[in-house]
C-alpha cells in the first residue's frame, strides 16, 4: 500500500471517528436540588409567597361534612380532595425556577398523618413547562411531622423540552395540618442527548 493510500483511509477514519453520528454517548443525567415555597400570609417571615387557589372537598368519615375552610371534628379522619396551590419554586439549576401549581389529595388521620398524591405543573421561568405527579406519606417524628414525596415529570417546551424529572419532595411540618411550608427537593433530571 502506497503512503497516498494510508494517508487518504487515516484522513477518513478520522472524520468517521469525530462525526456526530458517532459522537453520541446518550442522555445527560444531571443533580438538581430545588426549594418549594408556600406562605400566603407571609408567617414564615418573608413575605407572602404564593396563594391557595381552593381548600378542596373535605371528607369527615362518620361525621357530618364541614365547612371546606375548616377541619373535621377531633378523632375524625380528614379526607380533603382537590386542595389546589400555587407556590415557588427556586433551584442554582434554571429548569426548576418558576410557579407551581398543585392539586393534592389528602387521606389523613386524626393526626393528619396518611397519604398523599399530588398532580403538579411548573411553568419555567425560562421557558417550558414540566408536568408530572407525585405521592407518599405524613409520618410523625416527635414534635412534627414529615411529608415525603416521591414525582415524576416531563418537560414540554423551552429549555426543558423532552426533559424527564425525578425528585423526593421533604416537607417537615410544625405545626400540623401546615398552611405555609419551605419544602426540600432533590433529584435527577434525564436530558435526550442533542444532535
Amino acid at each position: 500500500m502506497n503512503t497516498r493510500n494510508l494517508l487518504f483511509i487515516v484522513t477518513i477514519l478520522l472524520f468517521v471517528g469525530s462525526s456526530p453520528a458517532t459522537a453520541q454517548t446518550g442522555p445527560h443525567v444531571t443533580a438538581f436540588t430545588a426549594s418549594e415555597t408556600l406562605d400566603p400570609w407571609g408567617i414564615l417571615g418573608n413575605g407572602p409567597v404564593g396563594y391557595f387557589l381552593s381548600f378542596g372537598t373535605l371528607h369527615c368519615p362518620g361525621y357530618p361534612t364541614p365547612d371546606p375552610s375548616g377541619s373535621c371534628p377531633e378523632g375524625s379522619r380528614n379526607y380533603r380532595i382537590g386542595v389546589q396551590w400555587v407556590a415557588r419554586l427556586d433551584s442554582p439549576d434554571a429548569r426548576f425556577n418558576g410557579p407551581m401549581t398543585v392539586e393534592a389529595n389528602l387521606l389523613w388521620d386524626d393526626e393528619f398523618l396518611g397519604r398523599t398524591w399530588t398532580r403538579y405543573s411548573v411553568q419555567v421561568d425560562g421557558g417550558g413547562t414540566w408536568n408530572g405527579q407525585c405521592q407518599g406519606r405524613v409520618r410523625s417524628a416527635g414534635d412534627h411531622t414529615v411529608e415525603t414525596l416521591n414525582c415524576s415529570g416531563r418537560g414540554v417546551g423551552g429549555i426543558v423540552d423532552r426533559q424527564h424529572s425525578n425528585f423526593t419532595i421533604t416537607v417537615v411540618q410544625y405545626p400540623s395540618p401546615v398552611i405555609a411550608f419551605v419544602a426540600q427537593i432533590e433529584g435527577t433530571v434525564i436530558a435526550p442527548h442533542s444532535n
